[in-house]
């Protein structure tokens, strides 16, 4: 018995059902391309707006900042002329570094002014150097700095040996208490007679470094 030919209607009407199935396939895809990149688009425009204002944020900071040092220089001026002739005072009174020579000049005028022998003044290296393992931690570095916050003073440590009979080292230590430059005892060793005493000592001053205004930059994150 013979097969009858399937219907021409029905293969025309399966080939545009797969058309219209094949189309609706590439819209999707094309679709979901588009919203990919969209999302990729928005995503690198929501970062750089971010960043945008944190640097907009930033420079509204900085420039407040600078209009407010801006606005403190004429009365800083005034406030410094006013100190007078205090103004070499204190520049004696803490330098802008170790300055070791002028502290040999202040300890050889003391000995020299209090009737005491000073025999010799070493510098922070070599106190460093002398201290034992155990003390390490505290002892002063080889500049004789010490790491301090932004600001602070210094502390630089020296050493020294005097020689004279007691009155005129107590007369020594009043004068070292009143020097221009703060000078403090932190440790002292005495030897021999009261019309002969040794004092083997190591003081601390300090120093403070020159302000520093250069411009810096903040990296945006």
């Amino acid at each position: 018995m013979a097969t009858k030919p399937a219907p021409v209607v029905s293969k025309i009407a399966a080939k545009k059902e797969l058309s219209t199935n094949n189309f609706i396939a590439a819209v999707i895809a094309v679709t979901l391309i588009v919203v990919i990149i969209c999302g990729l688009i928005a995503k690198g425009m929501a970062g750089s707006l971010v960043v945008n204002t944190k640097v907009i944020a930033g420079k509204v900071t900085a420039k407040n900042a600078l209009d407010t040092k801006l606005a403190n220089i004429p009365t800083l001026i005034q406030n410094y002329q006013n100190l007078g002739n205090a103004k070499q005072l204190i520049a004696d009174g803490l330098p802008n570094d170790s300055d070791f020579p002028q502290i040999i000049s202040i300890m050889q005028g003391i000995g020299t002014a209090s009737a005491v022998n000073v025999k010799d003044i070493s510098p922070a290296s070599e106190v460093a150097a002398a201290t034992s393992a155990s003390t390490a931690p505290t002892a002063p570095s080889p500049s004789g700095s010490s790491t301090q916050a932004s600001g602070s003073p210094t502390p630089y440590v020296f050493s020294t040996s005097v020689t004279a009979p007691y009155a005129q080292l107590v007369n020594f230590f009043h004068d070292l208490e009143i020097s221009d430059r703060p000078i403090h005892v932190t440790s002292a060793h005495f030897s021999g007679t009261n019309s002969s005493i040794t004092a083997d000592l190591t003081l601390q001053t300090y120093y403070q470094g020159k302000a520093n205004v250069d411009d810096t930059t903040e990296a945006i994150k």
